[in-house]
């Protein structure tokens, strides 16, 4: 099946969004992101909450015309990039709270970051791919 539809992309979507909203919820040790993946951007909010909206409207302008593999990175990318908006309109900033204890100096992160990073590994794993 190639091309999914939006109903898959929206269900997909909403799940792991509603597992990123309720994780932060109930989380302990947050920290408190004012910036983009490794604090790039600090207090940019405005900046960061418009190239989350090209980002979704990019998203929804190539799925229907990428493979399954290609829509699943999408979605991802879609999900996480959502929530963590979610957060920076209503809140100013984003909730992290997941640390790698073995890992020193290394940043919190959340659900919504493990799927924009799942979802940019497995597009350019697949770009990789399609150009050999």
């Amino acid at each position: 099946m190639k091309n999914r539809s939006y109903l898959f992309l929206v269900i997909f979507a909403s799940i792991i969004i509603l597992a990123d909203r309720l994780t932060k919820i109930f989380a302990q040790n947050i920290e408190i992101n004012k910036g983009a993946a490794f604090g790039i951007f600090p207090n940019r909010v405005l900046l960061l909450i418009i190239i989350a909206f090209l980002i979704i409207i990019l998203i929804f302008y190539f799925y229907k015309k990428v493979n399954t593999i290609m829509q699943i990175a999408l979605i991802l990318i879609l999900a996480g990039t959502i929530s963590n908006t979610i957060d920076r309109i209503f809140l100013g900033y984003v909730i992290d709270f997941i640390k790698i204890s073995f890992i020193p100096n290394s940043s919190a992160f959340n659900l919504a970051d493990l799927s924009n990073i799942a979802g940019a590994i497995i597009l350019l794993f697949t770009l990789i791919k399609k150009k050999k």
